[in-house]
């Protein structure tokens, strides 16, 4: 299934580290992804672009930009990055994250991590592609407009939510027995970034023209408790819980689970996963099996008593 995420760009001189949020929800009515993009040595960019490819149609309406909610909430910038930071905010359209230097113990600010945040605005377009005039994905095209020369504008950061999920992530009941499919799901996690094998003729001709080699892949897979891993091609690098500070980030209410975050360094990655439907219908079938157990005990006690 030609199903890869695709990412190209047009200035050679830079390099790209890419992270990607996919939220899972136990509903499906929040299920979302969400990317990270730092451009790296990107100075004096006002002609150059980047490109985000998806296998599945979207519209401007599913793209949510995230860095105006990261600027104003500076704590969820500093758990973001997991380092000591500082905002600074030149004019309403420059703000600037700082890294502090572990090893000072004076201010001094460490000139090579630091990165511009940059607002999506108006400075993108959405392009569909086509395979026998049938669409099968769309792109995002980022016209970047960095007129800085200064060291600290040399990394730019882009966050940016997709509110649809599709073909990276499909569901099947398993009936393994007949009331299975009632309580259980399966849900399959595919996800490829530049996959040459998964993705469309159109993107591949991109790929001959404009640099495609990712730096650094971070990919962030979202679910609530009673979803777990049974399969996974490649072994996570870590498991936590979300911390509490994301929950509303995310859009996960007071009253709900608690959230596993699993975290892979990779660029291809196929899990398949479990989730347990602990709904009224779970509960009903519940009670029925146990119902039916003990009018069979009694049953069998009734007729083995005489």
């Amino acid at each position: 299934m030609d199903n890869s995420i695709a990412l190209w760009w047009s200035n050679n001189n830079s390099k790209v580290n890419l992270d990607v949020n996919v939220f899972i929800s136990k509903d499906n009515l929040k299920n979302y992804i969400e990317f990270g993009i730092k451009i790296i040595n990107d100075i004096q960019s006002r002609d150059n672009f980047i490109c985000l490819y998806l296998p599945y149609k979207i519209s401007e309406n599913d793209v949510q930009d995230k860095t105006p909610e990261l600027i104003e909430n500076v704590n969820l910038t500093k758990v973001l990055f997991n380092e000591d930071i500082t905002i600074e905010t030149d004019t309403p359209n420059i703000t600037i994250i700082k890294f502090k230097n572990r090893d000072a113990t004076s201010a001094y600010l460490s000139q090579d991590k630091n990165f511009r945040y940059m607002s999506l605005n108006e400075c993108f377009e959405i392009k569909d592609v086509k395979v026998k005039n049938k669409i099968v994905g769309s792109y995002i095209k980022i016209f970047i407009n960095n007129n800085h020369t200064s060291d600290e504008y040399k990394a730019l950061y882009y966050r940016f939510r997709i509110k649809r999920l599709a073909k990276i992530k499909k569901e099947i009941d398993e009936n393994y027995f007949f009331i299975d499919g009632l309580i259980r799901k399966t849900i399959f996690f595919d996800f490829n970034v530049n996959k040459q094998d998964k993705l469309p003729l159109f993107i591949l001709n991109e790929f001959e023209k404009y640099n495609f080699d990712v730096n650094k892949v971070n990919v962030f897979l979202k679910t609530d408790m009673s979803t777990n891993i049974i399969f996974q091609s490649k072994q996570h690098k870590n498991i936590k819980v979300l911390a509490n500070i994301w929950r509303e980030y995310i859009g996960v209410d007071d009253g709900d689970d608690d959230i596993l975050v699993y975290h892979w360094k990779e660029k291809d990655i196929f899990a398949k996963l479990n989730h347990i439907r602990k709904n009224i219908l779970f509960y009903i079938v519940i009670l029925g099996i146990i119902i039916i157990i003990n009018l069979f005990s009694n049953f069998i006690f009734d007729w083995l008593k005489g």
